[in-house]
């Protein structure tokens, strides 16, 4: 990467309000390096885990799908929400690329920004408190310690006043 040059910028976007400002904020920033801009959204998979353990428990018995069904109507269901997330963009040079996996949310997003040559990770952040902090880590504090791209972790504006 050439400091001070961004060509790809990578969203970590999950539809939450810290992702919302997220998602303006990388987006001005691309705009502003003229950047290709890759929106992710991670269908976590012990989610996917959880939904194949009830539907093996009989739990879902009356569901006819398959876990694979199931997981393919999920990320075009969150890939209809992501394009929506982005309509109110500007994209006349076709930027924007929505993109939804499924995995690790750190893992995906790691290997995806290697996969696209990310120059920089946008991604939204909770403030969580140090109990919370301790006993289930962060998503953004993994990834900065993880990433060799330099990672950019917006909060709330609200959350720098309590």
């Amino acid at each position: 990467m050439d400091i001070g040059v961004i060509r790809n910028v990578l969203i970590a976007y999950d539809f939450s309000a810290y992702a919302d400002r997220a998602l303006a904020m990388g987006i001005a920033i691309a705009m502003r390096f003229d950047a290709k801009v890759l929106i992710l959204n991670v269908i976590n998979r012990r989610d996917i885990e959880a939904i194949e353990h009830a539907m093996h428990r009989s739990i879902l018995a009356e569901v006819p799908a398959t876990s694979k069904d199931m997981v393919q109507e999920f990320k075009e269901e969150r890939l209809g929400e992501l394009q929506d997330a982005l309509a109110k963009y500007p994209d006349k040079n076709n930027c924007l690329k929505p993109h939804v996996s499924v995995g690790d949310p750190v893992g995906e997003i790691l290997a995806l920004g290697r996969k696209h040559n990310a120059d920089l990770i946008v991604m939204g952040a909770r403030g969580h408190s140090r109990v919370a902090r301790l006993l289930t880590g962060s998503k953004a504090e993994t990834l900065f310690r993880l990433s060799s791209i330099p990672v950019l972790s917006v909060r709330q504006e609200e959350d720098f006043y309590h």
